[in-house]
This record gives structure tokens, C-alpha cells and sequence, in this order.
């Protein structure tokens, strides 16, 4: 903890708040992969009674996914047809650009 301490000027990161941030993010047990795979396994196979799960439903009810309004995903322009000219602008603006992935190997 004093090791922690002494590489940073206590007095910037406590007053901004990052220096929680960074020890909780490097020195959290959790962020190990040893912990993490434990928690995983202990979560896994939970089973909860009729009443927590009618308790966490009743929770839910009315909230709106937390995907609903995601930007960047449009659903109301997924799988329209586009026009000829539509098409031609897009390979026009498109042209001479190199794709994210040219040069990756295909994985099998």
C-alpha cells in the first residue's frame, strides 16, 4: 500500500478522485483471474426460489431495456432496399478505403 503511496503525488489524485479509481482497477483482488474464475464458478448453477424470481420480475416491470435506444443501431433501417443512385454514392465515398480487416487471417 505505501509502495502505491509513493508513486503517486497523493495530493492531485485524492483530490481529483483517480487515485481510487487506479487501486481499485490494479490492486482489486477481483481483477485477478484466479478470483475471478472462483466467483464464476460459485455464481454458476444458482438456483433462486419462486419468490425472488417473482420479486425480481415485479422489479423489472416497466423499465425499458437497456438496449432499447442504443446509437448505432438502428432497427428501422435494417434490411431496407436502397436505390440505384443511394448504392453509387456509397461506393463513390467508400472507394480507395482500406477495410478494418485486410491483412487478418481467416480463423478456421
Amino acid at each position: 500500500m505505501l509502495k502505491v503511496l509513493r508513486e503517486y503525488s497523493i495530493c492531485n489524485q485524492l483530490i481529483e478522485g483517480r487515485w481510487i479509481d487506479h487501486f481499485l482497477k490494479y490492486h482489486n483482488p477481483m481483477w485477478k483471474p484466479e478470483v475471478r474464475e472462483k466467483v464464476s464458478k460459485a455464481l454458476k448453477g444458482r438456483v433462486f426460489s419462486e419468490e425472488t424470481r417473482r420479486k425480481l420480475s415485479e422489479e423489472k416491470k416497466g423499465k425499458t431495456p437497456w438496449n432499447k435506444e442504443v446509437k448505432g443501431y438502428h432497427t428501422s433501417l435494417k434490411g431496407r432496399k436502397r436505390s440505384e443512385e443511394f448504392r453509387k454514392k456509397l461506393i463513390e465515398a467508400t472507394e480507395g478505403c482500406i477495410p478494418w480487416n485486410k491483412g487478418s487471417k481467416k480463423q478456421e
